[in-house]
């Protein structure tokens, strides 16, 4: 019987859907077996559902693009034991960093695991590890790289791919679930034939683009100051790198904070600082100088009030992590 591959990675941006597409290239994964998702522990709760459901004999479960908080290894641990207790195995792919806790009990539980802090992309772990190269993926891994860890190639057309992945991505995720898994899972479809996009994501990048400017231009006229270091920026959804990145020049501040008040979730960006630290206090995690995390949706950051609670969080989180 043939061994069933089962593929968790991050929806959020090119590198969690890149994973995707690199690891449909070797295995033959069908859609329904894929899960593209975000940090939200309701996210991460339906996989656990869905895989306990299905009680997969022999599988293969790949886990890239996503850390393990240490409130979230519970519900990791559960998908992993539903795995091996069918006979399959479990390899997971990350360049987070990780707790101490973390990366502790979820080892010893993996058959291989590559996880913390490091330099390279899950995409770049991903090409690596399953022995993939030609000069499609070694093209798409740079790009996949530049994009993830925001720098800024000369190369035009690499620049053009990473923006049109950025935005049109960004997109994607304001849908309704169902929508936006079904083009990001399409887009990943097009990476596995060797396309670097496909005429969707092009279309929603463009749409998605002039939306943006619009609110970028509301967002910054109305900016929160919190301590000397950071700037919060609230408004609907927008490309969060971008949203950061114009809270950050407009403030004058190291610490952007994008805070999406459509997905309840906030973005933190910066210069110099480490960011991490803050975003784990507030429930979420990330890279040192770009993370994110979410709350709760009874700040409710569309009224005042909301807001002023939010904020207030975030200074006593900040203060509590020096920044």
């Amino acid at each position: 019987m043939q061994e069933r591959t089962i593929a968790i990675s991050h929806c959020a941006d090119i590198d969690g859907i890149g994973c995707v597409a690199l690891l449909k290239m070797k295995y033959e994964i069908k859609d329904s077996d894929v899960f593209l998702i975000d940090y939200t522990t309701e996210a991460l709760m339906a996989v656990e559902k869905a895989i306990k459901k299905a009680r997969p004999k022999n599988a293969t479960l790949f886990i890239s693009d996503l850390s393990s908080n240490d409130d979230k290894i519970p519900t990791f641990l559960s998908i992993i034991k539903t795995i091996k207790k069918g006979g399959g195995r479990v390899l997971w792919f990350d360049h987070h960093p990780w707790s101490e806790k973390a990366t502790k009990r979820i080892s010893k539980e993996c058959e291989n695991i590559i996880c913390g802090e490091r330099e390279e992309c899950a995409t770049e772990i991903t090409a690596r590890q399953l022995k993939l190269n030609g000069k499609f993926v070694n093209e798409f891994v740079k790009v996949c790289h530049a994009s993830d860890f925001n720098l800024h190639p000369k190369d035009k057309r690499m620049m053009s791919l990473i923006k049109t992945y950025a935005i049109g991505i960004a997109s994607y995720n304001t849908k309704p679930r169902s929508v936006s898994d079904k083009k990001l899972k399409k887009l990943a479809a097009a990476l596995t034939a060797g396309k670097f996009t496909n005429k969707d994501l092009v279309d929603e990048a463009r749409r998605f683009d002039r939306i943006s400017k619009k609110r970028i231009r509301i967002m910054v006229k109305d900016l929160s100051l919190i301590g000397d270091k950071i700037a919060v920026g609230f408004s609907n959804s927008l490309q969060s790198t971008n949203a950061c990145y114009h809270i950050m020049k407009k403030s004058g501040r190291d610490i952007g904070i994008f805070i999406n008040m459509d997905a309840s979730r906030g973005n933190v960006r910066s210069k110099i600082s480490n960011i991490n630290p803050l975003a784990t206090a507030l429930g979420g995690g990330g890279h040192p100088h770009a993370s994110g995390f979410q709350f709760s949706r009874k700040y409710n950051t569309r009224t005042k009030a909301g807001r002023l609670r939010l904020l207030a969080k975030i200074d006593k989180e900040a203060e509590k992590v020096g920044l």
